[in-house]
């Protein structure tokens, strides 16, 4: 039960009670497997995000999120690379390929072999998981597209994906990946269903 919590309450934006319930998991059931480095993420707590990572399924798009969210670039690539390498033996899954493509290049500061990979991915997916939407959303900020990240999380917070107080968080945060809020020339803030979240300094 506890396990699923983590991910129910990241949801509605309960983050320390997300973290919360992973420890609770943990003390029943010590090896049990739960999405807490996302909550971490989501949460800024970037370190302890990379920390809870190794060995589960997908851990290297979070770890290197919160790499680059560090500074930690050069490590963020060696991730990535490694992550690349292994889904080819595995034969690969493109959705992963492109993904893991599209952090490498933001890694390396090249916005334009971002946007072109991010461009790629299906967000059919999206429709049905604001949050995934959300995640995709987010990676468009440091791939220098604001307006098309304004755009993916109003519609996921119209999908009901995240509380006020969590998306204030994240838009004070500084790293090149959280702030998925920034003023973008010419269009008008107050006017839009997430804007009204936020205050700016």
């Amino acid at each position: 039960m506890f396990a699923g919590l983590v991910q129910a309450c990241r949801y509605v934006g309960l983050l320390d009670a997300s973290i919360a319930a992973h420890a609770r998991a943990r003390r029943l059931e010590p090896r049990i497997e739960t999405s807490v480095d996302n909550s971490l993420w989501m949460a800024g707590e970037y370190q302890r995000a990379i920390d809870a990572g190794p060995g589960k399924p997908f851990s290297e798009i979070t770890t290197a999120l919160c790499l680059v969210g560090l500074g930690r670039q050069t490590e963020a690539r060696a991730v990535l690379d490694g992550a690349l390498e292994n889904l080819d033996c595995q034969g690969g899954n493109p959705f992963l390929r492109q993904s893991f493509q599209a952090l490498r290049a933001v890694a390396d500061g090249d916005r334009a072999a971002a946007l072109a990979t991010l461009e790629q991915i299906g967000l059919d997916q999206a429709e049905s998981d604001p949050e995934f939407l959300y995640i995709i959303g987010v990676w468009f900020v440091p791939a220098g597209d604001a307006e098309r990240a304004l755009s993916l999380i109003e519609k996921a917070v119209r999908m009901g994906f995240f509380r006020p107080g969590v998306l204030r968080s994240c838009a004070r945060r500084r790293d090149p990946t959280n702030v998925a809020y920034r003023p973008v020339p010419g269009r008008s803030y107050s006017s839009t269903p997430a804007a009204s979240l936020f205050s700016w300094p």
